[in-house]
């Protein structure tokens, strides 16, 4: 089968498994329709989320490095899979925020975290960028010389602007109580950001920088 019809056959049946549970999720409410959701998600491997359009459209909710690992290998995706229907893509970039790829961006995860040991001017300075049409929030923690490149971590996707701010105020505030408390700063890890997107907000930050200086970004 080539590549096109495998592509298309697997859609179909993202199709069919989120109109059945569609339809077997109809009568709960939805508080046990998102406890369903969260166990679901948990349990598999790949969770897709469906959206209504022309031909519906797939957002990836879980699973992105099983699946870029199998493509590349030229293997079949074999996984468990999910599909659950959305009306939104907002809805669907929450439930990837919550229980899927992006839960691993959010402060209370430490393996995503990079510490700042060294000397810095003691304050976070926060970017929100918008790249392509998802906003990422980006942190620095400047270093104390100014010809020291600046600590950065970077978080994200998230659907809006102010989800964005909103994690952004977050950091902000987990660094002031830590740094109040004589404890190292904290970032959030670039591991998952794509490779452009990292290039994109890294190197426009360093532009600003080296434009206006420390003190007024």
């Amino acid at each position: 089968m080539r590549e096109p019809q495998r592509a298309e056959q697997m859609r179909k049946q993202l199709i069919d498994l989120a109109n059945r549970f569609q339809e077997e999720t109809s009568r709960m409410s939805q508080q046990e329709r998102l406890a369903l959701m969260q166990r679901l998600t948990d349990e598999t491997e790949i969770a897709w989320g469906v959206l209504p359009g022309p031909g519906f459209q797939l957002h990836l909710i879980k699973g992105r490095k099983r699946l870029e690992a199998r493509v590349a290998s030229g293997q079949t995706v074999t996984a468990r899979m999910l599909a659950i229907p959305f009306s939104k893509l907002e809805e669907a970039v929450a439930a990837e925020r919550t229980w899927g790829d992006g839960k691993l961006t959010q402060p209370s995860e430490p393996s995503r975290r990079s510490r700042v040991s060294e000397p810095f001017l003691g304050r976070l300075l926060t970017f929100v960028s918008n790249r392509h049409g998802k906003f990422y929030v980006a942190l620095m923690a400047a270093p104390e010389e100014s010809d020291s490149d600046p600590h950065m971590g970077i978080a994200g996707p998230f659907a809006t602007n102010e989800e964005a701010e909103e994690q952004a105020d977050k950091w902000t505030k987990l660094n002031e109580k830590r740094t109040k408390e004589g404890e190292s700063a904290i970032l959030p890890g670039m591991d998952g950001i794509p490779d452009d997107v990292r290039g994109y907000i890294t190197e426009g930050i360093r532009k600003a920088v080296r434009e206006r200086g420390w003190s007024t970004c």
